[in-house]
This record gives structure tokens, C-alpha cells and sequence, in this order.
């Protein structure tokens, strides 16, 4: 429940933040909706169209012993899982978003200035503002679902990104242990438990959007 994840500065909207990985899938996101919405204003050039994206937000799991584990914390609300985002645009995701957008989706450079231009606040704000998915919000006995031999492989991995680095980071032996697993196997349950509950939702959004497209495209449901 840290301020700062382990080993890594949060995003400050700045030229010193590093690349987020997040940041950059908001970002795409954002730009391709756009672009796929004003199809009339496409250029020939243009790759890669979207027409729906439905965040799931993850918050961070609870861990042993505290009264609510294995349930996650909200994602807006916990010190160090979201709450207030930057105003300010963070210089190094958005230039390598703008660049990529520009190379593989052959994005004109009216779009790729505005792109540039986008605050981490906005990019977060695009992508949830109309719909999205908060994992945590589920009935309180929501029970655990069994794991499939495949899921049970994941117990204990930790990230498949860079390695963490806990230099210069106070952290109990406890706390350093921890930095270096993935979810247990208690919490994998409930995390599966907790996206079968909002399937339905999610379902209801795809057919939305699948009768949006045929009702654009002009075709009859027949």
C-alpha cells in the first residue's frame, strides 16, 4: 500500500518519467477510437481500426491477513493504485506512442501533435469515462472459482517485465519476498471469480457494439 510501487517512480506527467507500459495502451487505445470513429476523415495511408475498448481495472490485491484478502482494493481510491493522475503530459510514453501510431497505423500528423499533447489525466479519462470494468465491484460473498491446470502454473510468477529493483528501498524481508512473486493461489481464484461475475456486462457491451457497426455498415441483422 505503498505511495510509490517498489523500485519505481510513479508517472509525474514529466520528461524524467520512464515508459509505462499502461500509459501507452490508454494512449493507443484512445487514438484508434478516434481515428475509427470520423472514418470520413481517414487517409488512405491509415491501418488499424477500433471500435471498442472495455478497460478492466485491476486493483491491488490484499494481502494475508488482512481482513479483506484475497479481494482487491478499488483502484481509484488506495494510495498508490490510481486516485488523483497527472494534468501533465508524460514526455517519453507519448513520444514513443506518437512514433509507433505514426510508423504501423499511419496516423496523419494533425493526430500524431494531438496525441502529443495528451496529459496522463486524459488518456485515463478516454479510455473509462463511458464504460470499463472495476474488478472490485462484485456482491461481498463472491466465492472463489476453482483453476485450471494452467492457471495453477501461474501461482507464485511474478511479472514478466523487467526485473524489479529494490535498490535503495527500505522494505521488510517479508515485503522483499513478496516483490519477487505473483499472485497466490487464493488470490488467482477470486481474481477469476471476480471477471466471470462482470461477464455479463462485458458481453453486453461487445453486442453493442457488434449492432452499432452492422447498423453503420447498413446491413441487416439477416
Amino acid at each position: 500500500w505503498d505511495l510509490k510501487p517498489v523500485g519505481r517512480q510513479r508517472l509525474e506527467g514529466k520528461d524524467s518519467d520512464w515508459e509505462d507500459n499502461v500509459l501507452k495502451e490508454l494512449l493507443i487505445a484512445g487514438a484508434l477510437l478516434e481515428r475509427s470513429a470520423s472514418v470520413e476523415e481517414r487517409g488512405q495511408e491509415e491501418r488499424g481500426i477500433l471500435e471498442l475498448a472495455f478497460p478492466l481495472l485491476v486493483g491491488r490485491q490484499h494481502p494475508q491477513g488482512h481482513p479483506l484478502y484475497p479481494l482487491m482494493g478499488n483502484y481509484f481510491s488506495v494510495q498508490g493504485g490510481g486516485g488523483q493522475f497527472p494534468k501533465t503530459v508524460s514526455g517519453p510514453t507519448n513520444r514513443a506512442v506518437a512514433s509507433l501510431l505514426r510508423e504501423r497505423a499511419g496516423l496523419p500528423e494533425q493526430a500524431v501533435e494531438a496525441l502529443l499533447d495528451r496529459s496522463v489525466e486524459t488518456a485515463v479519462q478516454t479510455l473509462t469515462k463511458l464504460q470499463g470494468c472495476q474488478l472490485w465491484n462484485h456482491a461481498p460473498e463472491l466465492e472463489e472459482i476453482e483453476l485450471s491446470k494452467e492457471q495453477l502454473a501461474m501461482v507464485g510468477k511474478g511479472s514478466t517485465g523487467p526485473p524489479v529493483s529494490l535498490e535503495g528501498v527500505t522494505l521488510t524481508a517479508a515485503q522483499r519476498e513478496l516483490c519477487t512473486k505473483g499472485f497466490d493461489e487464493s488470490q488467482l481464484r477470486m481474481l477469476k471469480a471476480q471477471i466471470r461475475d462482470k461477464r455479463s456486462d462485458m458481453h453486453e457491451i461487445i453486442d453493442r457494439a457488434v449492432a452499432l457497426h452492422i447498423d453503420k455498415a447498413g446491413v441487416s441483422e439477416q
